[in-house]
């Protein structure tokens, strides 16, 4: 068993909700309103990577060894820059 915190890489501030999912298998957890999670890793899971994702920070990819040794992951925000948007009436 893993446990762990995921937190904004600026702000060290904890992300809800983050999904963790092991690549190449059907486990996968999401951090709960702390950031906080817990995911049962197997031997043959240390092996494999996790992949992280949550809407406005960057997806990424670590090694589950590295997740078993830390108990801090850190995601970057994401930022997109939108087109302008123009809302007329029609005439």
């Amino acid at each position: 068993m893993v446990k762990g915190f995921v937190l904004d890489d600026t702000t060290k501030q904890p992300i809800p909700f983050v999904n963790l999912s092991i690549i190449d298998s059907r486990k996968g957890t999401s951090s709960d309103h702390n950031g906080s999670f817990r995911l049962e890793i197997e031997e043959n899971d240390l092996s494999k990577n996790i992949h992280l994702s949550s809407l406005g920070f960057k997806d990424s990819i670590f090694a589950v060894s590295q997740l078993v040794k830390e108990n801090r992951i850190f995601l970057r925000a994401k930022t997109e820059v939108l087109s302008e948007v123009v809302i007329s009436k029609k005439f």
